[in-house]
């Protein structure tokens, strides 16, 4: 709990903090109070994309290991402000860093995401960037992305020509 506190009032962000709470999260040590100490550091500017890319480049393994309480801090964050570019690359990192498992479970974390109109747009748009980034690792997930085509009719124009 002092190292939350810790991190909480912290003005800056490591990507060992970052680890630190992840680890915090995994032990369902107050994951709201985790969750609540992420979206401040997002809110202050100090969890950055630098900073995530590092995460994923620098310590693949290591975020392959915390791939789940990535995902669900992805999540809360594409909730919490859709239009922030954060969540894409949390997606988009744990895409890249995962086996076809983990791939899966992203896929499935941004269908679901489709499914309510506040998210809809972002989470179609990182799917986007993820096949732009991935080249053909989307391709066996195609079978679940084919429900996305019941929703054509809400696609804007880019994001039904991808």
């Amino acid at each position: 709990v002092a190292w939350l506190g810790e991190l909480h009032r912290s003005e800056k962000l490591t990507t060992l903090d970052l680890f630190t709470l992840l680890i915090l999260y995994r032990l369902h040590t107050r994951p709201r109070s985790v969750l609540a100490t992420i979206k401040l550091h997002l809110a202050r500017g100090n969890l950055t994309k630098t900073l995530l890319k590092s995460v994923f480049a620098v310590h693949r393994t290591t975020s392959f290991l915390y791939s789940t309480e990535l995902l669900k801090v992805a999540q809360g964050l594409l909730s919490a402000s859709p239009t922030h570019p954060l969540p894409r690359t949390l997606y988009t990192g744990l895409f890249s860093c995962s086996n076809l498992h983990g791939r899966q479970e992203v896929v499935g974390s941004l269908l679901t995401l489709t499914g309510a109109t506040k998210t809809r747009d972002s989470a179609i748009d990182t799917l986007l960037l993820i096949k732009e980034q991935s080249g053909d690792g989307l391709d066996r997930f195609a079978s679940l992305l084919a429900g996305l085509l019941d929703y054509l009719n809400t696609f804007t124009v880019p994001q039904a020509v991808s």
